[in-house]
């Protein structure tokens, strides 16, 4: 089976730059347009169950497909308690503590409310029951929030004990993905944002801020066709694409990247890469 998982579309907290958990944040202009793109994007897509969060950014995001949703609060954004509705210096200038405990991954309640543990397991919690609903073919997709989806990606590769998530965040409406077998969980994709654009928000954003790509994953990991050539640092997206245009033989599959890594998929003469690239500027 394979299940999606859909982030929000942006949300006035989103523009204005305050914390939303449990805080109930509109769509903004630009978020119904995201929306929008998604539902044309998803539009002859088949899901056996259409469930989302009960948050409005979340469940009006969903019911842009036009088809009946499921609401289910355990697909919440993490609750950050008394750090609702401030900015991220407000909240380093009142709850410096709070903030550096979290930085040392210790398992502190943001602002009082709840612990990234705490939401990992009630968000697994859902999954679990939603996997338990569908057969070994069925498909659903979930509309949630940018920590549900960076903890549950993060646990199936086990690594929700490293302090930055390792896959990085996701775009307002990226679409990422798992398929569930006997033989475990798989991330098919990460971060899929094509429908916004050749280029997901967060790279292109690193990139013009001066970040070098590290690799361009493709293929099975241990096959991956002309990725060595593209260890090099490149200056611009352009760069990447004619380069991944001249030496990639196959379709673009997901491949776990280092730690410390940001990812984003790139669509290349109309398909689909996975880029990992260090979110440091070049020397």
């Amino acid at each position: 089976m394979e299940i999606f998982f859909v982030r929000h579309g942006q949300s006035s907290a989103n523009v204005t730059g305050h914390w939303q958990g449990h805080g109930d944040s509109q769509l903004s202009d630009a978020g119904r347009e995201q929306t929008a793109a998604l539902a044309e994007r998803l539009k002859d897509e088949h899901f056996d169950l259409v469930v989302s969060s009960d948050l409005s950014r979340a469940a009006d995001t969903a019911r842009a497909l036009g088809r009946e949703v499921e609401l289910d609060k355990r697909f919440r954004e993490v609750d950050v308690g008394a750090w609702e509705g401030l900015t991220r210096p407000e909240v380093m200038e009142r709850f410096p503590e709070n903030v550096l405990d979290l930085r040392a991954g210790k398992p502190v309640k943001i602002g009082g409310g709840e612990s990234w543990d705490e939401m990992h397991a009630r968000a697994s919690e859902a999954l679990d029951s939603l996997i338990a609903r569908l057969d070994e073919h069925g498909r659903a997709i979930v509309f949630t929030h940018g920590g549900v989806i960076a903890g549950l990606f993060a646990g199936f590769i086990e690594a929700r004990d490293q302090v930055m998530g390792p896959l990085g965040r996701v775009d307002n409406t990226g679409v990422s993905a798992v398929h569930v077998s006997d033989q475990g969980r798989r991330i098919s994709r990460f971060n899929d944002s094509a429908h916004r654009g050749p280029m997901g928000h967060y790279a292109r954003e690193a990139l013009e801020a001066g970040a070098s790509i590290t690799r361009l994953l493709v293929g099975e990991p241990a096959k991956s066709t002309g990725a060595a050539a593209l260890m090099e640092r490149y200056a611009s997206a352009e760069s990447i694409a004619a380069e991944a245009g001249r030496t990639v033989e196959s379709e673009g599959v997901f491949a776990p990247p280092a730690t410390g890594t940001r990812t984003d998929l790139m669509t290349v003469k109309g398909r689909v890469f996975l880029v990992a690239y260090a979110a440091t500027r070049r020397a």
